[in-house]
Order: structure tokens, then C-alpha cells, then sequence
């Protein structure tokens, strides 16, 4: 199955970033490597709320005070809530 994600977000392919094999808290040294070398915003999706919880904690730990983290927190709405 081909690779869509540049399509998706409009992006060209040389603009999207993807690491493998990176286990325990190196995909966030890997975030924050990139971010601090690049001009502009990087955002990154998880799958779950514990993914992102714990990813923030990890780029705030590797950035210091050089990286600006921000988190938006899934708005799950379900079709019977008002």
C-alpha cells in the first residue's frame, strides 16, 4: 500500500519525517533533534492519550527550554452527546 501521508496533509515528501525502530524514549530524542533543526512548526499524532502524555513528558525532558511543546487533546464526541 503506498504511502499517503504527504497527500493527506498537503505536504511535499521531502517535508514528512519518519523514523523506525526506535524504541523507549528515542522517538522523542528524534523529534527533538529535528525540531531544534528546523525553521519551522513539526507536529506529531499518537495513537492514544497515554501515548501523548507520555511523549510530552519525553520532549520536554530532551528540549529543555529550546523546545516549545504544545498538546492538543483528543475532543472525543460521541453521536448521543449534546
Amino acid at each position: 500500500m503506498p504511502d499517503n501521508t504527504a497527500q493527506l496533509v498537503n505536504l511535499p515528501a521531502d517535508h514528512i519525517r519518519q523514523w523506525g525502530r526506535l524504541y523507549g524514549s528515542a522517538p522523542a530524542l528524534a523529534i527533538s533533534e529535528y525540531a531544534r533543526q528546523v525553521d519551522s512548526l513539526v507536529a506529531v499524532v499518537v495513537p492514544s492519550m497515554h501515548d501523548l502524555v507520555q511523549l510530552e513528558a519525553e520532549l520536554r525532558f530532551y528540549g529543555g527550554d529550546r523546545l516549545d511543546v504544545q498538546t492538543f487533546v483528543d475532543w472525543e464526541t460521541l453521536p448521543y452527546d449534546l
